[in-house]
């Protein structure tokens, strides 16, 4: 009897391996993305609004023509901006390249570029 149970024990378990699989045996190996990853995009804009007490910035693209509120922490890189975000807030009008990825349903600027004016 116990060998019986045994049998139907293994037998159990190997099923239940070959239906659920392993993580190396997902489709794609190891190029599947697991949830805590993210691809980076970018959007290209004018800045229309900057909100230091909720550290987001609001930029307007042209295509398509939408805007999209940025969320940022200190870790964001700035470019071509002094003193940080804080020199985004007198720049309103100024065009943007904000590279970002989304993080639990908001975008998240990893990089915020000013760009420089076209004579």
């Amino acid at each position: 009897m116990k060998r019986l149970l045994l049998l139907v024990s293994m037998a159990g378990l190997v099923l239940s391996v070959a239906i659920l699989g392993s993580p190396q045996d997902a489709p794609g190996g190891q190029d599947q993305k697991t949830p805590g990853q993210a691809d980076h995009q970018t959007f290209a804009g004018t800045l229309t609004k900057v909100d230091t007490i909720a550290r987001t910035i609001t930029v307007k693209g042209t295509e398509p023509e939408r805007e999209v509120v940025f969320s940022y922490d200190d870790q964001t890189e700035i470019v071509g901006a002094d003193g940080g975000v804080r020199g985004l807030t007198g720049n309103t009008g100024a065009q943007l390249k904000v590279t970002y990825r989304e993080q639990r349903g908001t975008n998240f600027a990893t990089k915020i570029e000013v760009q420089p004016k076209k004579l």
